[in-house]
């Protein structure tokens, strides 16, 4: 479905760090508003530097479109994915990677970006890291998120029980759980 302009996903560094910090933020904005679910109280990376410091440690995947309204060659970054160990999600003692944060333009939103995205970070798990499986870790109140995630095969391997704060909107108790699926 993601038509038109379509580019590539690459491998993306610090040199993407200020368009990725506002993609981002602005992709989790959700969790901390006035609408849809409140319950955190900060963005999803407090700095720049928070940014910076992901890319050094995780690999990131940009989607890539031609922007129309530029010179010919030129690029657009619209979706952005982190991939790279598991240390909190999965298993205890399961060869498991994982990704996030991943985002994409509201704009492009619906052209499965996100789809291709999620398949270059299983790709990268798979192949670059050998992992066995990819484990994630999904709040029960995106409910936007889960059905793409179980269209994608993903299950719910463990219950980690509720998140600390209760959403702000509704006082309704979060619960956690770590999503996976085998490589």
């Amino acid at each position: 479905m993601w038509q038109g302009n379509m580019h590539h996903v690459q491998p993306v560094g610090e040199e993407y760090a200020e368009e990725i910090y506002a993609m981002v933020n602005d992709a989790y904005a959700v969790e901390i508003g006035n609408t849809g679910v409140a319950f955190k109280t900060t963005d999803r990376f407090v700095s720049l530097d928070e940014c910076r410091e992901t890319l050094q440690t995780m690999t990131a995947f940009g989607a890539f479109t031609a922007d129309k309204d530029q010179d010919q060659g030129s690029q657009r970054l619209v979706g952005v994915i982190f991939c790279g160990p598991n240390q909190e999600a999965g298993v205890e003692g399961e060869n498991a990677g994982t990704y996030g944060p991943f985002a994409v333009l509201p704009s492009m939103r619906g052209l499965r970006i996100g789809s291709v995205l999620m398949d270059a970070a299983e790709k990268y798990l798979r192949e670059e890291c050998h992992y066995d499986s990819v484990c994630i870790t999904v709040i029960d109140v995106r409910t936007d998120l889960i059905p793409m995630y179980e269209a994608k095969g993903y299950v719910i391997r463990r219950t980690y029980g509720t998140f600390p704060h209760p959403d702000r909107l509704s006082g309704r108790k979060i619960v956690v759980h770590t999503y996976a699926k085998d490589l």
